[in-house]
């Protein structure tokens, strides 16, 4: 599927082996982008959505995913005992929520143990952690059911200038310790663009 090319990707190249170039480049789809990247010996990957108002550095070990929407990018993690865990960040922009409280209330703290969640019917809200509040949102540890299987799941919830970001890490009881250093990681990429 097409990806729109709101995107830019800031791509860095090695050179010869002796000096690094820092060029701005669109991609059409991750196809093209995982191309590009073996094409021309990129080192550095970092993805940037100026609609959203936020950017992310792109671990190598990050398997992009193509997901056809303009304000949807993750990817799966190196699989552990045959599992592969998952990273997701949806965005919305601002004017789709009265506030960051709504917007927490649908994804967080407006749903019940043993009822369908606020997003998505065929998810059964488990259980969870206390929240925890960090710099511009919260994340909490979530429990829930889908297709008769548990999940274990980091959300993290973000205010940007211009929208609000949902960061999914899903894994299952047996790989969530085993990847929640991975999603930290690739947090510890993530910035907010003023």
């Amino acid at each position: 599927m097409r990806s729109y090319l709101l995107f830019i990707v800031f791509l860095t190249i090695t050179k010869y082996g002796f000096s690094q170039d820092t060029i701005q480049e669109s991609y059409d789809d991750v196809n093209d982008l995982k191309e590009k990247l073996v094409r021309d010996e990129i080192v550095e990957l970092d993805y940037v959505n100026y609609d959203l108002s936020y950017g992310v550095k792109v671990p190598k070990w990050l398997n992009l995913k193509e997901t056809g929407d303009d304000k949807l990018f993750g990817g799966t993690l190196p699989p552990v005992d045959g599992i592969k865990n998952a990273i997701l960040i949806s965005g919305f922009l601002r004017d789709e929520f009265p506030s960051f409280k709504e917007f927490e209330d649908k994804y967080l703290t407006g749903n019940r143990f043993g009822q369908p969640t606020k997003f998505s019917s065929s998810h059964i809200w488990y259980g969870q952690n206390p929240l925890v509040p960090i710099e511009n949102g919260v994340k909490q540890r979530v429990f829930t059911i889908w297709n008769n299987h548990v999940y274990h799941n980091q959300f993290v919830l973000l205010q940007t200038k211009t929208a609000y970001l949902w960061i999914q890490f899903t894994a299952t009881p047996e790989t969530y310790e085993k990847n929640i250093g991975k999603f930290e990681e690739f947090l510890a990429g993530l910035r907010l663009l003023e």
